[in-house]
């Protein structure tokens, strides 16, 4: 018999017999549930008595405690140095100083318009007038590594701001959102906790808050306490999507949270077994009625017994008198255990341990390039999955029909080619070479090359040919120009009319 097979009980024999159909149900609804107990992780017992787990949906599972996931998540980037600079390190690495956009097109008068008319909008963006675009990307992003999700809200200005791009943007905290809306709708849609839908599962709209709700100085009652309905088209909403019909995020510390929290509490309980060990106590043992000789007593401000120990003390005891000093107990393992768990909070977090930790010291070339591949596979996902279509896109397509509306430009819906920030190199002779050497195979092109440094391509040709005119002109030669000087070993036809290429030593 196999895990799936059941044996017909008495019952069954029974229910068969006087209803096949349902006899046959039975058995087969019976062996469904035993082919599932064939999973160790289906199974019920001693070893399972304590791992609880639900069928809920992600929207139900999210909402039952986002808002204490945040604050906790919150408090630990505010206390605990790893969470602080796992999120800092995080939202460098995805956004930095900005994912930059150009504009899709081979002309570049074009291409060189559309970056003046864009730059009017980055410099402008912020309604405080503290950051950029830019600045706002890193900000949003940071809100979604620690709080789980961001909201950005468009804020269309009137012309009397004098503004060459009347739109500004505002980053919110989620927060804003009112989780408490949640309900069925008349016209057969839904609003899950503050997000809007239709009955074809479209977001129409977000129910927010006028004010942060834990504001200290209220600016009024009703915003603190109301949420009002806001289409869809004037907020974005940017998070990470890990179960289908998710419409709230969850931050990145889900996964480690305890685990975060425990390990403070013994980095707290070993550092005060620290300051025990570097306590230097002696204890005096003396029968009853006999004065101790080690120093003169004296009392603190609440009367109590000081004994002192002055450097180079030589003392004599009195006969039954004994001394001994306390020993502090050892904590062993203790560097290999927060190196353990260091190394299960940076996987949780979608990090290496040497990015999380800056620990190069059981790491060569190798180990930390292939770390780094793992890595930058996640930076992608963040990036071209969640970043750039959720608060990139949205916001160039709302510039460009912006202009086009106001006669700045002919047509809209140019597209943008976007530029995320530049990687650097583990060992930049090594990897420098192996990208030369694909390009000389034909594994990649020389544009591909360039494309995946972040860099333009187009704009960097464009420089390689100015400067290398400029050289002619002044008869300058480098040895790094390669139409000039060439490696020994590198055999290259030379161009009728030129110089002969000097070979480098």
């Amino acid at each position: 018999m196999t895990d799936a097979e059941v044996t017909p009980t008495l019952l069954d024999r029974a229910i068969g017999w006087l209803s096949p159909r349902a006899g046959a149900e039975r058995m087969y609804w019976r062996s469904a549930i035993a082919a599932t107990r064939g999973y160790q992780a289906a199974k019920v017992g001693r070893r399972t008595a304590g791992w609880t787990a639900t069928g809920g949906s992600a929207n139900a599972e999210i909402g039952a405690g986002a808002q204490t996931m945040r604050n906790r998540f919150r408090a630990m980037v505010r206390d605990n140095p790893w969470a602080a600079v796992a999120v800092a390190k995080r939202t460098a690495a995805t956004v930095g100083t900005g994912i930059v956009p150009r504009a899709a097109t081979d002309d570049k008068a074009t291409r060189q318009r559309y970056a003046d008319e864009w730059s009017w909008f980055v410099e402008n963006s912020d309604p405080e007038g503290r950051l950029d675009f830019y600045g706002q990307q890193n900000l949003a992003a940071r809100t979604v590594f620690e709080a789980g999700e961001a909201l950005i809200r468009f804020l269309p200005r009137p012309s009397s701001w004098n503004l060459r791009v009347p739109l500004q943007l505002q980053v919110l905290e989620p927060d804003w959102l009112d989780s408490s809306k949640t309900q069925r709708l008349e016209d057969g849609g839904a609003i899950i906790q503050g997000v809007q839908y239709d009955r074809a599962g479209r977001r129409t709209g977000y129910w927010l808050f006028d004010e942060h709700p834990g504001e200290t100085v209220p600016i009024s009652v009703r915003g603190r306490f109301q949420s009002r309905f806001v289409p869809a088209s004037e907020v974005l909403h940017i998070f990470k999507s890990l179960r289908p019909h998710q419409a709230r995020g969850v931050g990145m510390f889900a996964p480690v949270a305890m685990r975060l929290h425990d390990l403070d509490d013994f980095s707290d309980a070993e550092r005060v077994r620290k300051k025990l060990a570097a306590c230097f106590a002696a204890f005096v043992k003396r029968p009853p009625q006999v004065a101790s000789p080690l120093s003169t007593p004296t009392t603190d401000p609440k009367g109590r017994r000081i004994e002192k120990l002055s450097p180079g003390l030589i003392q004599y005891l009195n006969q039954g008198e004994e001394v001994t000093f306390g020993t502090p107990p050892s904590a062993d393992g203790y560097i290999d255990y927060m190196r353990m768990e260091l190394h299960a909070v940076a996987a949780g977090c979608g990090m290496t341990y040497e990015g999380l930790t800056g620990d190069l010291s059981q790491v060569n070339y190798s180990s930390l390039r292939s770390g780094k591949l793992d890595f930058w596979d996640l930076l992608d996902e963040d990036q071209w999955l969640m970043m750039i279509p959720q608060g990139c896109r949205p916001v160039w397509r709302r510039v460009d029909n912006l202009l086009t509306a106001m006669g700045e430009r002919r047509q809209a819906g140019m597209l943008a080619i976007w530029a995320p920030p530049k990687r650097r190199l583990v060992d930049p002779q090594k990897e420098i070479a192996a990208e030369r050497d694909a390009i000389r195979s034909g594994l990649k092109t020389l544009r591909m090359a360039i494309a995946e440094t972040g860099e333009d391509a187009d704009e960097l040709f464009e420089e390689m040919s100015e400067t290398n005119t400029l050289l002619d002109k002044l008869g300058i030669v480098l040895d790094s120009d390669p139409r000039r000087t060439r490696p020994a070993t590198t055999a290259a036809p030379q161009d009728a009319g030129t110089e002969p290429a000097t070979a480098k030593e």
